[in-house]
This record gives C-alpha cells, sequence and structure tokens, in this order.
C-alpha cells in the first residue's frame, strides 16, 4: 500500500537510536505507527538522509506529497519567547541566558499560538538538515512546543494542572494555574521515581498543592507508576492528545498516551 496523500500527516520523534512516527489521515485513522532503529543517527549527515529516505520509501510514504510533517527534536536548550520581544536575529543570544554557548548546536524557533509566543531550541545541526532536505516544508518542534497547547490551557482555569511526560533519560514538566503557563522544563532522569520526584518539587514550589490539583501522565508509564502517583496527587489522569482510532474497529484503543509527541494537539504555527 502506498501513502502520499494531502489530508495525511507524518509525525517524527528523535529517539537515541533512531526514531519514532506515525501517519494519520484527515479522519484521525492511524495508518502506520512505527519505532525506527537507525544506528549512528548522530553521526554524518549523508548517513541518516539516506537512512531517513529508505525508511519512508519502503514503507510505501510518498513524503513529497503528505499534506503536514511534523519533525519533534528533545532537548534540553531552550527558551521561551513572548511573540511582543522576538527577534528571530537574536536566537543565540536568547539561549545563552540558559545554557553555556558551548551547548548551543543548531537552532531553530516556531511560534505557539496557545500562549501566542516562540519556543526557541538548540538541536543537532547536523540531524536538522538532513530532515529538512529528506522532507522538505518539514515543521521543526521541541517537545515543550507540543506539550504546552491549548487545551491543557483551557482545563487549567479551573484548577492547578501539571503535566509529566516521563521519557527514557529526560523528564518534562509543563505546569499551568489559571489557564496560564507557570513553568516549562526538562530534568535528567534514570528511573520514573526520579521524575515523580521533580513533579513534588514542581508543585510545592509553585504552590500547587491544592485538593483539585491534576497530574496529567504520559510516556513511559504504566498501572504501576500511574498508582504510585495516586499516592502523592489528589487527581492523576492519562494525557492522551489527539484521540485517533485503528482502520480495524476490533482492535484495541492506540495508546496515544505513550507518544505524546507523535499525537499532539495542534497549535497554529508561523
Amino acid at each position: 500500500m502506498s501513502y502520499g496523500r494531502t489530508s495525511h500527516r507524518l509525525s517524527i520523534c528523535l529517539r537515541t537510536n533512531g526514531f519514532s512516527f506515525s501517519l494519520i489521515d484527515s479522519d484521525n485513522v492511524l495508518r502506520i505507527l512505527d519505532d525506527v532503529e537507525m544506528d549512528g543517527i548522530a553521526e554524518g549527515r549523508l548517513t541518516v538522509l539516506n537512512g531517513i529516505k529508505d525508511c519512508f520509501a519502503s514503507r510505501g510514504i510518498d513524503t513529497f506529497s503528505l499534506g503536514k510533517i511534523q519533525l519533534v527534536v528533545p532537548t534540553r536548550v531552550f527558551a521561551w519567547v513572548p511573540a511582543k520581544l522576538f527577534d528571530s536575529q537574536r536566537c543565540k543570544q536568547y539561549l545563552t541566558l540558559v545554557a553555556r554557548p558551548e551547548a548551543i548546536e543548531g537552532i531553530s524557533h516556531i511560534y505557539n499560538a496557545a500562549i501566542d509566543a516562540y519556543m526557541v531550541f538548540s538541536a543537532n545541526a547536523q540531524i536538522l538538515a538532513a530532515f529538512k532536505i529528506a522532507l522538505p516544508g518539514v515543521d521543526v518542534h521541541c517537545q515543550h512546543s507540543l506539550l504546552v497547547n491549548g487545551t491543557l490551557l483551557q482545563r487549567s482555569a479551573s484548577h492547578p494542572l501539571m503535566l509529566l511526560h516521563v521519557d527514557e533519560h529526560r523528564a518534562d514538566i509543563e505546569a499551568f494555574f489559571s489557564g496560564k503557563l507557570m513553568l516549562s522544563n526538562s530534568f535528567a532522569i534514570n528511573s520514573g521515581d526520579e521524575a515523580l520526584y521533580y513533579a513534588l518539587d514542581v508543585m510545592k514550589r509553585l504552590h500547587l498543592e491544592t485538593p483539585d490539583m491534576e497530574l496529567a501522565l504520559c510516556g513511559n508509564v504504566d498501572r504501576s507508576y500511574f498508582a504510585r502517583c495516586q499516592r502523592y496527587f489528589p487527581t492523576v489522569s492519562l494525557h492522551t492528545g489527539l484521540r485517533v482510532t485503528h482502520p480495524d474497529p476490533a482492535q484495541p484503543p492506540v495508546p496515544t498516551y505513550r507518544y505524546p509527541l507523535l499525537f499532539s494537539i495542534d497549535n497554529p504555527t508561523i
């Protein structure tokens, strides 16, 4: 089967040893969900470029005909800049306020309409170039530009809300209160318990300890982790993001909470 309709949306999220991707149609029906191992993804540009092209061609995906392509590059070097203060010529200067100059590689930025701000972030320059050549017109995000969305802001208008995304070696936390973003940060972790520790610390520091406070979980979480979080937070939920279905209704629900960066809720971008 081949895929190349303008109604199809391809989302890609980089991992340490490859990437995950999803392909959905305009009815939010999942066509493909896959993990791709790619040794040396952080190495030379040509190696990555050839791997990307082969990956999608072998699955019948015509990347030049897709309606939307989105690439997520997780990073720990980023900054939110209000739109009214943003200057595209000062992106490196913004990042030097939060990181050492030697930690800044390729620089990208993208607009987030939910909070009327630009996300400026650093990522491997060779990988960014490879994906942009292989997938012309791709929108490049980091994890925070997708985890912060209008749906979560609206929910936080009635009670404090914290999103905890547990990844392989990283915990991403977005804290919302009164319809506003209070904190957006990433922490290096070695276990889910460390992610929970950071979530508790953020809750206390931001004074979000209210009877109706909600923790929304996503990423590498299971039932036991969900139950453990319920010991410390008044309300715990799963952040499912965009709701998609299988082509075969007999199949179980798609576990979108495990792939929040592939099934993100759209924010208008520039």
